[in-house]
């Protein structure tokens, strides 16, 4: 049975062309935002070697913008329409249709078409190595456009061309690679770039990893580049990656679409992805202990701080500050860049993470505090002394979600359960009342051991402790907590204790009290 066409009014043709110029203004908007605020602030032209600005891209796909067609804005609005108004409008499910697509949903739709339109036209592949001797610098083929300098040489250079051949099988035009990318004699463009680095590798069509050490899987243990500080957001943040090892050859075992035999196959590459590829996502969590679905799928955001940090911990950065600047992407914060801070760059990192992350797990550390305050551990190792088999309770309420820092200190609500300190021959254990499973001072460092004396310790503080629907917090019998020993109070603020080792404990029967706001000071007090 043939289906009579639908006759447009011409009310209906006049809205629809309305609806169509309104589109391709939004298009035009959403391409001078993608330009300026998405890509990175250079681009490298494959075609000539020649770096371009964003306002030059902007001059060169602008005009592709403007021929994008009536036809085929048209195609988009009554593609949508199509969903939200099945022919059967009157039926149940066409109802069902209208109330499950508000006017609300369009918009996303369309949103999502722009993005596919303006990508379409413009997309990059984006670089992830690491550094070797005479890799080609900004100046060198920023100079090369006006034919200041001839073209840089060396197996830097030859490794840059190798990723733009690669770039072009997967339909890019353009790349961006941190060693030729980035003026690092501009500032504000170091810092754009250190902030914005992780979008930028979210955002490519395809990133390029280069395994210089690997000719297999097998070799991923022994990889430099599963050692360095910067790939860790470079393996992340991307959507769709590609291995290569020694000599440019694929590590992805099922795909050849690289063999020399076949170098006219341009088919193959345009949908390969080895973040689908179970063989290496195997490997690289037996390297990282990262999950296969983080790498997929990774949600970049202050939730799950140990474990990210655990994954930063056995990783390297020229630069000391790079440890915290290479994983602001990871957490999704921001900070100013300040190249010659040292360390206290991770300092601020974690005063950032605290303001947003409202997790009692922030806490979950051991080992040698920072050294601007007590609160923080020195480092991402720091969330790595815990023992693997140990999994902490969490609840949908644990622990604090408003702790805040103040110039004194961490302010946070904590389950307390008092304790005394007894001797015990050479060693020294810490006794707890209400049941709790005892635990002994050989997890505190023998430097701060030996200056302690029985009146040092005040309480023994659980952050993870359970929320009840009145104010009183509440420990089940046989599940694990994980707690901090403070020392005070001096000024009404507590000093956190250092400990070897994260400090948890599993009740022998309930426990039920009265939460207590405590501030965890950031300086020693009293051990001077």
């Amino acid at each position: 049975m043939s289906t009579v066409p639908k006759i447009e009014s011409s009310a209906e043709r006049k809205k629809l062309q309305e609806e169509v110029s309104t589109e391709r203004q939004l298009l035009l908007d959403a391409f001078d935002n993608y330009v300026y605020n998405n890509l990175p602030t250079h681009l490298l032209r494959i075609s000539d070697m020649t770096l371009v600005t964003r306002g030059e891209i902007w001059d060169m796909f602008q005009p592709k913008m403007k021929a994008v067609t009536d036809t085929d804005i048209e195609k988009a609005l009554r593609s949508y329409e199509a969903t939200r108004n099945p022919s059967n409008s009157r039926s149940f499910w066409g109802r069902v249709s209208r109330i499950f697509n508000p006017p609300e949903v369009r918009e996303e739709f369309m949103v999502k078409w722009r993005e596919g339109t303006i990508r379409r036209y413009l997309k990059y592949a984006i670089f992830s190595h690491r550094w070797d001797i005479g890799e080609p610098l900004f100046y060198e083929l920023s100079s090369k456009r006006h034919g200041q300098k001839p073209t840089p040489v060396g197996l830097g250079y030859q490794k840059l061309v190798k990723f733009c051949e690669k770039a072009k099988k997967y339909g890019c035009e353009y790349v961006w690679s941190d060693t030729c990318c980035i003026n690092k004699e501009s500032s504000s463009e170091l810092d754009e770039a250190i902030r914005s680095m992780y979008r930028w590798y979210q955002r490519a069509e395809v990133c390029i990893a280069y395994l210089a050490q690997s000719s297999s899987l097998e070799d991923f243990g022994r990889e430099p580049w599963f050692t360095r500080g910067w790939t860790l957001q470079e393996l992340l943040a991307p959507k769709r990656m590609r291995f290569y090892g020694k000599d440019w050859k694929p590590l992805c075992t099922s795909d050849d679409e690289d063999d020399e035999e076949d170098e006219g196959d341009e088919e193959s590459p345009q949908s390969a992805n080895d973040k689908d590829n179970h063989s290496i996502l195997d490997a690289i969590g037996n390297v990282t202990g990262i999950s296969r679905g983080d790498v997929q799928d990774f949600f970049p955001s202050c939730i799950g701080v140990p474990e990210r940090m655990r994954w930063a911990s056995k990783r390297k950065t020229t630069r000391i500050e790079d440890v915290a600047y290479s994983l602001m992407g990871i957490f999704d914060v921001s900070m100013p860049i300040a190249y010659g801070e040292g360390d206290r760059a991770f300092y601020r990192l974690l005063e950032v993470i605290a303001q947003e992350s409202g997790k009692a797990d922030f806490f979950a550390w051991a080992g040698e505090p920072s050294p601007w305050s007590l609160a923080f551990p020195s480092s991402p190792a720091s969330y790595g002394k815990i023992d693997p088999e140990v999994t902490f309770t969490y609840h949908a309420f644990s622990g604090d979600s408003l702790y805040a820092i103040t110039r004194r200190g961490l302010e946070i609500k904590v389950l307390t359960v008092p304790m005394e300190l007894a001797h015990h021959s050479s060693d020294r254990s810490i006794t707890f009342s209400r049941s709790i499973a005892s635990t002994n001072l050989r997890t505190l460092p023998n430097w701060f051991r030996d200056r302690l004396e029985p009146n040092e310790f005040d309480k023994l503080a659980i952050v993870n402790f359970q929320q009840s629907g009145t104010d009183e917090g509440r420990l089940s019998a046989g599940e694990v907590y994980f707690g901090l020993l403070l020392g005070g109070p001096v000024d009404g603020a507590y000093m956190r204790l250092p400990t070897d080792r994260v400090l948890t404990f599993s009740p022998r029967e309930d426990f039920q009290g009265q939460p207590e706001r405590v501030c965890l000071a950031h300086a020693f007090m009293y051990l001077l």
